[in-house]
C-alpha cells in the first residue's frame, strides 16, 4: 500500500489496517509515496515485481 504522507514510523504502519479478514494471512506493507519513488530509480526490487504485476493486468484498488 502507498500512502501519500505519514509521522509512523515503516514497522507500525500496516498494524492500522486488519488484515485477518484475508483469506490467507499477511503482512501489510505500507509505504510513504516518497519512500515508493526513491525506490522506484533503484533497478531490479521489489517495486519492479509490482510493476510486472500490474502489467500483466493486476488493478490496484484506492481503499481510503
Amino acid at each position: 500500500m502507498i500512502v501519500a504522507d505519514t509521522d509512523r514510523p515503516f514497522e507500525k504502519r500496516g498494524l492500522e489496517f486488519d488484515t485477518t479478514v484475508l483469506p490467507v494471512p499477511a503482512d501489510l506493507l505500507v509505504y510513504k509515496q516518497s519512500e515508493w519513488e526513491a525506490m522506484l530509480k533503484k533497478p531490479g526490487g521489489f517495486p519492479d515485481s509490482v510493476q510486472l504485476r500490474k502489467r500483466s493486468g493486476f488493478t490496484p484498488k484506492r481503499l481510503i
